[in-house]
């Protein structure tokens, strides 16, 4: 797991703003669409739970791809090789064959989800 987190630069960030506390990450990822992705979609443990089913399911061959659309509009696209993120899902929404802005193996997008949930959970 720490192998893939310092792979793209990863780590793991709290912040105050307006007396709240926010959890968030950072990365080396080209315009922060990997955690604005992911923070969009994911941001409590049972959301983490039911997407990591959700990709463990693409790994595995019961489904062909997850994902979709997140509250901010990224897109994010599960496949079993690889997970694309767009900045502009009409982008994809119109050609799902369209350049992603960042992608990297599904593998290390799980082993990337399953460290958020960590996070979230005991951070």
């Amino acid at each position: 797991m720490i192998e893939v987190l310092e792979q793209y630069n990863i780590r793991f960030t709290n912040h105050k703003i307006f007396g709240y506390e926010i959890k968030g990450f950072m990365s080396n990822s080209p315009k922060t669409v990997l955690e604005s992705f992911t923070t969009d979609w994911c941001y409590t443990k049972d959301d983490i739970d039911k997407f990591i089913s959700d990709v463990e399911a693409v790994l595995i061959g019961e489904s062909s791809q997850a994902g979709g659309i997140s509250q901010g509009l990224f897109a994010g696209i599960v496949t079993p090789t690889k997970t694309k993120f767009y900045e502009d899902y009409t982008i994809w929404a119109n050609n799902n064959n369209a350049t992603p802005d960042f992608e990297l193996p599904t593998t290390d997008f799980k082993v990337i989800l399953e460290a958020w949930r960590d996070y979230l959970a005991n951070g």
